[in-house]
């Protein structure tokens, strides 16, 4: 975040603890309409910042399934491939894991 920003942040904090967050969490039924309301509200900065923090992913277990696969792919045999050859091969390989 630029640092020019905190200010600005910390100001929206201020007034949408001061407007009593509990009377925007009645209005929504799930937390991305609890920030559209308090955006159409007049705030910019932490709707934007909730956005992007609820957009991450809360498990690694993706990531560990690729290098798991990738392990399996990337056997003695094609140790020596190239790195374009063994990325298609592990496309190809998680493309086709479901179906076999």
């Amino acid at each position: 975040m630029n640092e020019e920003l905190i200010p600005e942040v910390v100001e929206e904090l201020i007034t949408l603890q001061a407007k009593k967050i509990l009377t925007f969490k009645e209005q929504a039924s799930n937390s991305l309409e609890l920030w559209d309301i308090i955006e159409q509200n007049g705030f910019t900065i932490l709707p934007y910042i909730a956005r992007f923090a609820q957009s991450l992913p809360t498990s690694s277990a993706t990531i560990e399934q690729s290098f798991s696969l990738l392990k399996m792919v990337k056997t003695r045999i094609r140790h020596n491939l190239s790195e374009d050859n063994s990325t298609s091969d592990l496309l190809i390989a998680q493309e086709y894991k479901d179906s076999t």
